[in-house]
């Protein structure tokens, strides 16, 4: 048989509970540019080389730093979207890691 379901109230008190230590992990993550030189170097040794729409992204993704960058008239999450849209051929060796390093930037 299921439990009932105990709504409790919230009050000061139970918001300011220090009996239970909850502790909070930032991660760090690489700078944007980094990571560009990173999918630079993998996908270049690749035998079909860079794919031609990704790569004005690419380029775009290594002169930034961190999410809130401009180029040009972009942001660097716009730059970092339209580069993953354009870089589904990128793929084996450390493929899926870097992209999802960059999606980490997006969050």
């Amino acid at each position: 048989m299921l439990a009932p379901i105990v709504n409790y109230p919230l009050t000061k008190a139970s918001l300011n509970n220090n009996s239970t230590n909850h502790t909070m992990t930032t991660k760090t993550l690489r700078p944007i540019s980094a990571i560009a030189q990173d999918i630079s170097n993998e996908w270049s040794k690749a035998k079909s080389g860079i794919n031609y729409a990704a790569k004005p992204y690419l380029v775009r993704l290594r002169t930034i730093e961190s999410i809130n960058d401009t180029v040009m008239f972009e942001t660097a999450r716009s730059v970092i979207l339209y580069f993953l849209s354009n870089a589904s051929t990128f793929r084996g060796g450390n493929a899926k890691v870097l992209k999802l390093e960059l999606k980490e930037h997006l969050k």
